[in-house]
């Protein structure tokens, strides 16, 4: 099981509690990168919304993260009320920017939008999907626990500068064990789980506002 610290220690007092710091002559342990494998083909795609509105643009925001939720470290609780971080383990990239990635690929799968871009790009857009992701995290407090993402998402019909609709989607997985990499294991099961929520909210309002 890979050694855990709460956010609130300092660097160098994890170093020396565990007897890894240089300063005493120790050996530093190789940190582990997790990738949050994207989901296949198909997976997060709804083959049932086929009615293309091609006029349409769609723009995909930035997925916005409170500390230390936008980071790169794996989250996990043992009680509820306090965050603590897996020591030596990390994501190769932030959640939120993987989120963000894929949303925009199984988007453009469906055929539903005459583009589906990121925001930041030279293309402009008629309707916004902007999201905040509002857990990330191992909840441990009955080993092998659960693991858990939440993401608050709003529509925004750009063109007309009018609210369409506002949800919080939750996907939630079981941890194989209490570490690192049992946390992964069920963060790599709810991940498509909460894109292809997202992409059903999504579409079904799209298509109620035509």
């Amino acid at each position: 099981m890979n050694r855990i610290y709460y956010l609130f220690f300092s660097a160098l007092s994890v170093g020396v509690f565990f007897g890894c710091s240089p300063l005493l002559g120790g050996e530093r342990a190789a940190e582990v990168q997790y990738l949050i494998q994207p989901p296949t083909a198909g997976e997060t795609a709804n083959e049932s919304f086929s009615y293309n509105p091609a006029s349409r643009s769609l723009l995909v925001s930035d997925v916005r993260a409170a500390a230390p939720l936008g980071g790169t470290r794996i989250l996990f609780t043992k009680d509820g009320s306090s965050i603590g971080a897996y020591q030596l383990a990390r994501w190769s990239e932030s959640l939120g920017n993987r989120l963000q990635l894929e949303l925009v690929r199984s988007l453009e799968r469906t055929n539903s939008f005459a583009s589906v871009t990121r925001v930041g790009t030279l293309v402009s857009g008629d309707l916004l999907l902007s999201s905040e992701l509002l857990d990330a995290t191992h909840d441990a407090r009955e080993e092998p626990g659960l693991v858990r993402l939440q993401l608050r998402v709003e529509l925004v019909d750009v063109k007309n500068g009018r609210m369409i609709a506002t949800s919080t989607l939750t996907s939630q997985a079981p941890a194989s064990e209490f570490s690192s990499s049992g946390a992964v294991d069920g963060f790599r099961k709810a991940f498509p789980v909460l894109v292809e929520k997202v992409n059903n909210w999504l579409l079904s309002h799209v298509h109620s506002t035509r």
